[in-house]
């Protein structure tokens, strides 16, 4: 494999799908993210499907979509502002700018690289010093930034390879006391994207194990499997819907997830927010 493709990591779980019309998705759980129960326990593909889409597809440049870094619906939180809790935690950065200019001699130094991006600019800076943060956020240039972690880059290489990519932004607050499963966001589009019919035999049925029938990766910002099939997960007690309006679950018969709703509606949901009906115990 060329070396600035290394093959997915799968330190938390990565998988892949095809939406209805054929195009290919790789989505990272961040850990908690739903994964369909029959890529779970499917086992591995006996290959590296990274090594694949090399040979097969063509290489493009991803676009960044901020979206993606966001929960839907009521959940939407306001766009993060990263700053370093203390010199040890500095590192790579990622922030979506308004304007490069503020950062234009980083670039020229070879201390920031810029990524295309579907709103403002994508760029990443190694260490950003503690008064261009503030420089950035005062002057109202930085429209979101985040810390990049090492999923971040293998993310950049699966998009440059073809795939639509989404990542499970972790755990949503319905309040301060309660968290429940995010669903995944695209945060990255294809330039080119590829189809399954590109893809060898082997590797076409790997990666066609299972589709979304109703989803266009192209149109669709959030998914969440749970609502589509039988998943697993760190946490299989509740799930926030795609739209972010509610709730749900995949066993509203359980003691555990009526207990989990009473305390959390205990604490107050916010307006737009609702549970998933409780099925009646007899």
């Amino acid at each position: 494999m060329d070396a600035d493709f290394p093959a997915a990591h799968s330190m938390d779980t990565d998988w892949f799908a095809v939406d209805r019309d054929g195009h290919v998705g790789y989505f990272d759980t961040n850990e908690p993210g739903a994964v369909p129960t029959l890529i779970y326990h499917g086992g591995a593909p006996g290959f590296d499907l990274f090594d694949v889409l090399l040979e097969t597809a063509t290489v493009g440049a991803p676009l960044d979509d901020l979206r993606g870094w966001l929960h839907p619906g009521p959940l939407r939180q306001t766009a993060p502002h990263w700053q370093p809790s203390s010199p040890d935690l500095n590192g790579q950065v990622r922030m979506y700018l308004k304007s490069l200019e503020p950062v234009r001699a980083l670039i020229e130094q070879g201390q920031a690289s810029v990524q295309l991006a579907r709103e403002g600019h994508a760029v990443l800076i190694q260490e950003p010093e503690a008064a261009l943060l503030q420089t950035l956020h005062g002057r109202q240039l930085c429209l979101a930034c985040f810390r990049q972690y090492w999923g971040d880059q293998v993310m950049s290489h699966a998009a440059a390879l073809g795939c639509f990519v989404y990542h499970c932004q972790g755990y949503a607050r319905p309040n301060n006391q309660f968290g429940v499963t995010a669903p995944y966001g695209r945060k990255k589009l294809p330039e080119f994207p590829v189809h399954v019919d590109q893809l060898p035999p082997e590797a076409r049925a790997y990666v066609k194990r299972f589709r979304f029938e109703t989803c266009c990766f192209a149109e669709t910002l959030y998914i969440q499997p749970a609502e589509h099939v039988e998943c697993s997960s760190w946490d299989e007690l509740a799930f926030l819907s795609s739209d972010g309006t509610r709730i749900i679950t995949q066993r509203p018969e359980s003691k555990d997830y009526r207990r989990y709703c009473e305390m959390v509606a205990s604490f107050g949901l916010p307006a737009g927010l609702s549970i998933q009906a409780l099925t009646r115990q007899t």
